[in-house]
């Protein structure tokens, strides 16, 4: 039984990550826009694009993936502090 809610728990965090890294690209997408120049990525930027004489655009995949990694991590501590502090079990 305890497997089973583990797997549930780590199934809403993976989701709950995802939905805050859409926000947090969104939003640096928000922040860094300059015309068509801009950056997304929170705390690594991991594509940009910006227009010297034509347009330019690259990407960092090391960067996507740690930002991803440190989402989740950041939501599954806190997630499993709020529920260990509110849903005690026994």
């Amino acid at each position: 039984m305890k497997r089973k809610n583990l797997f549930f728990d780590i199934l809403i965090t993976f989701f709950a990550a995802i939905i805050l890294g859409i926000k947090l690209s969104v939003g640096t997408y928000f922040w860094t826009v300059e015309g068509s120049n801009f950056e997304i990525g929170f705390p690594k930027v991991y594509y940009f694009q910006f227009h010297v004489d034509y347009l330019h655009h690259g990407y960092d995949i090391n960067n996507f993936l740690f930002d991803g990694l440190l989402t989740w991590g950041i939501v599954c501590c806190v997630y499993f502090l709020l529920k260990s502090k509110f849903f005690i079990q026994n």
